[in-house]
């Protein structure tokens, strides 16, 4: 480890440089990988680090297990005011390889650079394992799960005295394919002040509802932890200089879908016949029903007056019947006197 210069003003800034040798890899890599380099320097009060994370170091070719030499650099800012000696030493220094790869599990670290945390504190890495749907459907909702702990050494996330009461975590994930972009996973998490936040299981987990068919690959996204989404306490958004994100991949099948056509109402007409109330037909036993229409006594018929309107009519013939037989009576009996 060395240093840009040996005197700086205050309020400058100066460069740490890591040397790291040569590595030999335990198994070759399969395709071309660079190894990052995130180094860990411990400075004296009125000195932070103004780049820190990981950084790109050398390069293991195709069915290689060695690493080239490399150098890293880091940024240190002086505070104004800061009089005296600055130190620098060496902390943590971790390596990494591989681009990471695709399934329906497992874990890995996402990186992060956090504000509103504790000074010093931004810079977080979480192991996060996301879980894949296994019968995803156009069409259908399915769900994602995602979890999270705390536990990397000299990256936690520690809560800040500003959260509120219940906070809760707003875990955001990326996809595409299925018309699919984002979807976010809700839950509450446990905070002490100044200890690492504790992430519980989703209250809410991330609901997504493919519209077409195929592959769709998922990564994880910011990170959010406050009230609410809108306004959060404490914004993680992911370091940029991460390459090797894990990304995830499920399979998306046609489903059924319920067909907005009409269905045409098929209609049955059914003719019912019923034998009217008081017969079984006329005296001809056809099964019919004589009717005279209205007005059937002017031509001898009863007409609808029925049985004692026709009475009447018979009665009535015989009183003219008997009166004319009368009247001829009363003349003889005139003209005998």
């Amino acid at each position: 480890m060395t240093a840009s210069a040996e005197t700086v003003q205050a309020g400058g800034t100066f460069e740490v440089t890591l040397s790291i040798p040569q590595l030999t890899l335990k198994t070759a890599v399969t395709a071309a990988t660079q190894v990052q380099v995130d180094g860990k320097l411990t400075l004296s009060t009125g000195a932070t680090v103004s780049n820190p994370g990981n950084k790109p170091g050398g390069t293991a070719q195709a069915q290689s297990t060695t690493v080239p030499a490399a150098e890293v650099k880091y940024t240190v800012s002086v505070a104004a005011g800061t009089t005296g000696k600055v130190t620098v030493k060496a902390g943590e220094l971790k390596l990494t390889t591989g681009a990471g790869g695709g399934g329906t599990g497992g874990e890995n670290e996402v990186w992060y650079n956090c504000t509103g945390v504790p000074t010093g504190t931004n810079n977080v890495r979480l192991k996060v394992t996301l879980t894949m749907p296994t019968n995803a459907k156009t069409g259908q909702e399915s769900t994602i799960g995602w979890s999270a702990t705390n536990d990397v050494t000299g990256y936690e996330l520690e809560a800040p005295t500003t959260l509120p009461t219940n906070p809760k975590y707003f875990a955001e994930l990326t996809l595409s394919g299925g018309g699919l972009t984002t979807a976010t996973a809700e839950g509450n998490v446990t905070v002490t002040q100044g200890q690492p936040i504790t992430f519980q299981a989703p209250t809410t987990p991330a609901k997504v509802k493919p519209t077409t068919a195929g592959t769709v690959t998922v990564k994880p996204g910011s990170l959010k932890i406050g009230a609410s989404s809108s306004s959060p306490t404490v914004n993680c958004t992911l370091d940029t200089t991460q390459t090797n994100l894990k990304s995830y991949t499920f399979t998306v099948t046609g489903g059924s879908t319920a067909s907005n056509t009409p269905v045409p109402t098929k209609t049955t007409t059914v003719i019912v016949t019923k034998t009217p109330v008081g017969g079984n037909g006329d005296n001809n036993g056809n099964g019919k029903v004589n009717k005279t229409p209205k007005g059937g006594a002017e031509t001898g018929g009863g007409g609808e007056a029925g049985p004692d309107g026709r009475m009447f009519v018979l009665t009535g013939t015989a009183l003219v019947a008997a009166a004319a037989l009368g009247g001829l009576v009363l003349r003889r009996r005139t003209a005998r006197g």
